[in-house]
């Protein structure tokens, strides 16, 4: 389906785009408290892109970096995460 609306001659998009997680990982960071002593964390680091539910098409490629405790929560995510394990599951 196109996502082009006639308005006289000239068309405009149209589009209903979806935020998708393509990939994720986790990525050790070393930062100092006020104290100048060595705090070691945890954040998650994703690739999303905006995918158009009507025609397809992709924009918006970008990278996010949050906190574990905001990674281990983000829906789109998790959703990501779920198709993953899905696709890596043997079948029986």
């Amino acid at each position: 389906m196109a996502c082009k609306s006639e308005l006289l001659p000239v068309g405009f998009p149209h589009h209903a785009w979806r935020t998708e997680v393509t990939s994720t990982t986790y990525v050790p960071d070393e930062t100092t408290n006020m104290w100048g002593r060595p705090v070691y964390e945890e954040h998650v680091i994703c690739h999303k892109h905006e995918i158009c539910d009507r025609c397809g098409a992709i924009r918006d490629e970008r990278d996010c970096i949050c906190d574990l405790a905001v990674g281990e929560q983000c829906a789109i995510r998790l959703e990501c995460l779920r198709a993953t394990a899905a696709a890596e599951s043997p079948r029986r």
